[in-house]
């Protein structure tokens, strides 16, 4: 009887003990959560006397736009440029940016990173660019691709012409007639042959009714790497070079510019394949 008793008691204290435990460990818990929630309570106050804004609710209209842009802003895409190779870049809404090894690689451009690593700096090899005066100036149009003028034209086996314009024209209507340009050319123009050419090579001026005044070379069948220099009148700022020419075979032709302001001198070959490109740098 006096051992139960003992037995009972101690299950009793032990039973005290667990019940204590349990009250302060539920008691430490709810003491760390107030805590914690006056800690975020003061932090919030303080970004509020900052003026900086609060999120009050994580379905705020706001927040879910700015949630839904950042969603579709920093994207991976895949593009391709003048069909070419298949390359990765990263997509901003509406903005594509390609990798700089591509850009370094087809625009002669270079770069480097600012010493303190917080941006980057690019650079190019070209001057400023100056738009041409005119709101009918269309890079795309007949000027910037050297599409045919009915200015000049030649005939023969190896023909080979150039015109000087008189007046810089951006536009495809012409100032003034084709006679009148072509003349005014001829007139303000030296032509001198290449090293192949001889005296009996043929140099006749002549006028037709359809294509205007003409000038035509002409030499023998045997000569190679035939050609001619013209020296345009340096008065014009601008020059428009419009000739028709007949390859024979996979021929193509070369026309040789020299700034003479910087002594430049610029090698534009015209090949006769199909390329989207138009023109590119070898």
């Amino acid at each position: 009887m006096i051992r139960w008793k003992s037995v009972k008691n101690s299950l009793l204290f032990g039973g005290i003990c667990l019940c204590l435990l349990l009250l302060n460990k539920s008691l430490i818990e709810e003491y760390e959560e107030k805590d914690s929630h006056q800690f975020k309570s003061e932090n919030l106050k303080t970004i509020a006397n900052d003026d900086l804004p609060v999120l009050q609710s994580a379905c705020d209209p706001a927040i879910v736009d700015e949630l839904e842009r950042l969603r579709k802003s920093n994207k991976k895409a895949r593009c391709i440029a003048n069909n070419g190779k298949e390359m990765a870049c990263m997509r901003d809404e509406h903005e594509f940016y390609f990798p700089f090894s591509f850009i370094k690689k087809q625009y002669d451009v270079s770069g480097r990173l600012s010493k303190d690593g917080s941006r980057f700096e690019l650079f190019t090899s070209y001057s400023r660019i100056r738009v041409p005066e005119g709101e009918s100036y269309d890079p795309t149009g007949p000027f910037g691709h050297f599409a045919t003028r009915a200015n000049v034209y030649t005939v023969g086996p190896h023909p080979v012409l150039l015109s000087n314009p008189d007046c810089p024209v951006w536009t495809p209507a012409l100032q003034q007639n084709d006679g009148e340009i072509v003349l005014k050319g001829l007139e303000s123009a030296e032509w001198k042959g290449s090293a192949g050419f001889d005296e009996s090579s043929e140099r006749i001026f002549y006028h037709d009714e359809e294509k205007g005044d003409v000038v035509n070379i002409t030499a023998s069948g045997d000569l190679r790497n035939a050609g001619c220099y013209v020296f345009l009148d340096p008065t014009p700022r601008l020059h428009v070079v419009s000739f028709d020419w007949l390859p024979i075979e996979n021929a193509s032709f070369t026309i040789l510019v020299k700034v003479i302001e910087s002594d430049l001198l610029v090698l534009l070959n015209y090949v006769t394949q199909h390329d989207p490109r138009c023109v590119w740098n070898d």
